[in-house]
């Protein structure tokens, strides 16, 4: 089942209400009208549990003309087995209030049990029903919590992806309290400060900072994720991330907690990151340096009637570029310019997702050729496409593998025929078939120079008769 509910350019999404339960029931918001900047607040689920957003974005261009989706995908995992109701709800995507009807989810087999947190930092400590009948004193309560900012390689070429991400740890058995002030206003200056400008990139939209479990040195703790993005450096100049401020309300405890008093007071801690450089290589020397992208990818190539074609008959065949790496910096394959196969302009399509920390995707180039002439044909001689793979530090190239077999008349003489060679041979039918002497005379010629002569014998003789009178 799949589900759309449509709001203008703005639409729900439910791809299944049928899982097992070790798979994900999803609800997918997408847009046309650019990216999704709104905080989403996706609808709770009874007997389900929120697990990780994803971001998703389409991109087709079709005779110049470019159209672009934008996705956000929230994942939730059952608890248990059986058929259970998601209720219609209101979701606010960019300004405008789409609805969806919900739907009944099923979900069949047992599952793995499931790690459950067992921190929730945004648990309020403070009793409203409590009072203090005598003053309280307050304690500084010691936390093992911080504020990192990372990056998934200490070094990266121009143009390779680097995943950068700023998060919040709490170690589950921390026993300090926090919560957010200013989130959204922290995570655009910390977003602001995170993208360099001689980047592109890809960023994550952040719209639930409920955490999940980590373990740094072995030890678990609860992440929140403030800002993620991939970056593509495209100038030979090393990438410098700031030290960036977090400020948290951190909860002071009670140095003898009782009964009927307030147990803790509000305080703040802010913390720091520290700062980082990733060092950015230039690629190895070769002739499209400067064009080709960065990134491990493999082909995916189709052709129309199995290669087997006539002279003259346009072709379908498709070349699609996969893998990691800047999808929008691929370029189409080269093409030469060809007497035997005639290449067209190709049709483009993209799509590219952001997950596990790498912006994955894929480009189509939709082509049609006119073969001219008859005969067997290599379209890896033909169609390529030149990239840098990172890991091996080496420049590739992905040909095409597919070969075609071509029969029928030769057009080689048919376009001779039909190319247009000017006024000049057409009105050689016109002409009589006789020889003319190179040295006959024209009478009209020798009246025409004598005329000349005689105008020009006046000319001289009015120039000199006036020179004299002026004498």
């Amino acid at each position: 089942m799949t589900q759309f509910v449509f709001a203008q350019d703005y639409y729900i999404e439910i791809p299944r209400n049928r899982i097992a339960q070790n798979q994900a029931f999803e609800i997918k918001v997408s847009s046309k009208k650019g990216r999704i900047s709104s905080r989403l607040q996706f609808p709770d689920i009874p007997n389900f549990k929120k697990a990780n957003q994803s971001n998703h974005q389409f991109t087709s261009i079709v005779n110049g003309q470019m159209s672009q989706v934008f996705s956000i995908s929230q994942s939730y995992i059952p608890s248990k087995q059986g058929t259970f109701t998601l209720s219609p709800f209101d979701m606010i995507i960019n300004g405008y209030k789409v609805h969806s009807n919900g739907t009944k989810i099923v979900v069949t087999k047992p599952i793995q049990k499931r790690r459950r947190s067992v921190f929730d930092i945004f648990d309020d400590p403070n009793d409203p029903y409590f009072s203090r009948s005598q003053p309280v004193e307050y304690v500084e309560v010691k936390d093992e919590a911080l504020f990192a900012v990372t990056s998934s390689q200490k070094s990266a070429y121009v143009g390779e992806g680097v995943h950068i991400e700023a998060a919040f740890y709490i170690p589950l058995d921390n026993k300090a309290k926090f919560a957010w002030t200013e989130v959204e206003k922290q995570m655009r200056e910390i977003r602001t400060q995170l993208i360099p400008k001689n980047c592109w990139h890809e960023v994550v939209e952040i719209n639930d900072l409920e955490g999940k479990q980590v373990k740094i040195k072995g030890k678990p703790h609860q992440k929140h994720t403030l800002f993620e993005a991939v970056i593509f450096p495209y100038q030979l100049e090393d990438i410098k991330l700031p030290s960036l401020p977090l400020k948290m309300i951190k909860y002071k405890q009670a140095s003898r907690p009782a009964w009927g008093q307030r147990n803790n007071q509000q305080d703040h801690k802010t913390f720091y990151s520290a700062p980082k450089t990733i060092k950015i290589k230039d690629l190895p020397p070769h002739p499209l340096k400067e064009k080709v992208a960065v990134g491990s990818f493999y082909l995916n190539e189709k052709l129309a009637n199995n290669g087997l074609i006539q002279t003259n008959e346009s072709v379908k065949y498709e070349f699609k570029v996969r893998g990691v790496g800047n999808i929008n910096a691929i370029e189409k394959p080269m093409t030469p310019e060809d007497e035997l196969l005639t290449f067209f302009e190709p049709t483009i399509e993209q799509s590219i997702s952001l997950k596990n920390r790498q912006l994955r995707g894929e480009k189509k180039f939709e082509y049609f050729f006119v073969p001219q002439e008859p005969g067997e044909y290599d379209l890896g001689n033909y169609v390529q496409w030149v990239f840098f793979n990172p890991r091996s530090e080496k420049y590739d190239t992905l040909r095409s593998q597919k070969l075609i077999k071509v029969e029928g008349e030769s057009m080689k003489n048919t376009t001779i025929e039909n190319t247009d060679l000017g006024d000049f041979y057409d009105n050689i039918p016109l002409e009589k078939n006789e020889l003319q002497p190179l040295n006959k005379k024209d009478p009209w010629k020798w009246f025409t120079n004598i005329s000349i002569f005689i105008m020009l014998v006046i000319v001289v003789t009015l120039m000199i008769k006036k020179k004299k009178e002026h004498e």
